[in-house]
């Protein structure tokens, strides 16, 4: 446990502030640290927009609630580590909606927050149905309340998912949300590996 900057070792990589008004934490260690502080995520037990602001404003890349996607602060480690954010997904809905200054309607399905295309990159694209499932998902929704809204059985939901898994060369839940928000690489196979080689050697 880290209480202040002075106690950061050269072997850490990233830190995680976890807990309650830990915007101002961020704040403090950045001030204390003249802005040279570790990439920082936060988790934090409830949603505190002020607290958000403050964290992100002072360097936090990932900020996270202890929710169904609290599974994610590994990956959001990870991520912040090589430089890549990882956001709730209630607040990332919300940064998009204050960037463009309107809410998400059916045309935005499938982009991210900068305009790119969520599954262009996916070898095969997602039928409409499947995409309503990881638009759900992915805004926070659980499996049960997606079998609600869409009027489906929670198996034919997990069905759903188990294509879509396929489809985005991934093999979780918490996998299948990165790579629909943009947030994960595909898979390099090997072939593709060979195929570049060769393409190296013979221009």
């Amino acid at each position: 446990m880290i209480r202040n900057p002075c106690e950061i070792r050269e072997s850490d990589q990233v830190l995680l502030f976890y807990g309650s008004g830990m915007g101002r934490e961020v704040r403090r260690f950045s001030a204390e640290s003249r802005g040279k502080v570790l990439p920082v995520v936060v988790l934090a037990p409830e949603l505190d927009w002020g607290d958000v602001s403050r964290a992100l404003n002072h360097g936090a890349l990932g900020y996270l609630l202890e929710n169904e996607y609290g599974c994610l602060v590994m990956e959001a480690l990870i991520c912040a580590s090589t430089g890549t954010s990882i956001l709730d997904p209630e607040i990332a809905a919300e940064q998009i909606r204050a960037a463009r200054g309107t809410r998400i309607g059916p045309s935005d399905r499938g982009h991210t927050g900068t305009g790119a295309r969520r599954t262009a990159d996916s070898p095969r694209l997602l039928t409409e149905r499947e995409r309503q499932v990881m638009d759900l998902l992915a805004s926070g929704t659980t499996i049960r309340a997606i079998s609600k809204k869409l009027s489906l059985t929670e198996k034919t939901v997990r069905n759903y998912l188990s294509r879509i898994y396929v489809k985005l060369e991934v093999h979780s839940q918490s996998e299948a949300i990165l790579r629909w928000l943009g947030l994960l690489r595909p898979r390099v196979h090997a072939r593709d590996i060979g195929d570049a080689e060769r393409s190296e050697r013979w221009p």
